[in-house]
């Protein structure tokens, strides 16, 4: 149909470049067929703004975001190796990490607090559930414990993202 015509320039490939991952592709894809609820829309254009914004971007660290339906799959049937574990590791801290940006930004820190409320705003939208900063992080610290208790340390990068912890 119309999304296959080669006449007609592809705007995702406009917006990102190449080596953009699949799930984001698959992200903005599905936002411009399916465009969300204005509310939604203004958070989306306020983490955006933030993120492109040179004199006040937030540093991020990288975050891949594993297949969770593969990953609860393997777990279930108990296959789940130390690497599963650990990407989920690693997804966690990054979660923690930018949930933390909120606690710790200055109370005149408009932009930080925006950006963090965006985002918890935009998990709402997308998850049907109530994303409440401090419920998500004591889920998340829960989560790393019970991980930790099972797998090394080696495979969770904590505090230091440009290289693994080995203990």
């Amino acid at each position: 149909g119309l999304m296959n015509d080669k006449t007609i320039p592809s705007l995702i490939q406009h917006v990102l470049d190449d080596t953009a991952p699949a799930p984001t592709r698959r992200f903005i894809h599905r936002y411009l067929l399916i465009p969300p609820p204005p509310s939604v829309a203004q958070a989306m254009s306020c983490v955006v703004r933030t993120l492109i914004d040179e004199k006040n971007a937030i540093s991020l660290p990288p975050l891949t975001v594993p297949s969770l339906g593969k990953i609860l799959m393997l777990i279930r049937a108990g296959q789940a190796g130390a690497n599963v574990y650990g990407e989920l590791l690693q997804g966690l801290d990054t979660t923690i990490y930018v949930l933390d940006i909120l606690h710790n930004c200055d109370e005149n820190d408009k932009g930080s607090q925006s950006f963090v409320n965006a985002l918890l705003y935009l998990c709402e939208h997308e998850s049907g559930l109530p994303a409440k900063r401090e419920c998500l992080l004591e889920r998340c610290r829960e989560a790393v414990d019970s991980i930790e208790a099972v797998i090394s340390s080696s495979y969770h990068v904590e505090g230091d993202y440009g290289s693994v912890e080995t203990s």
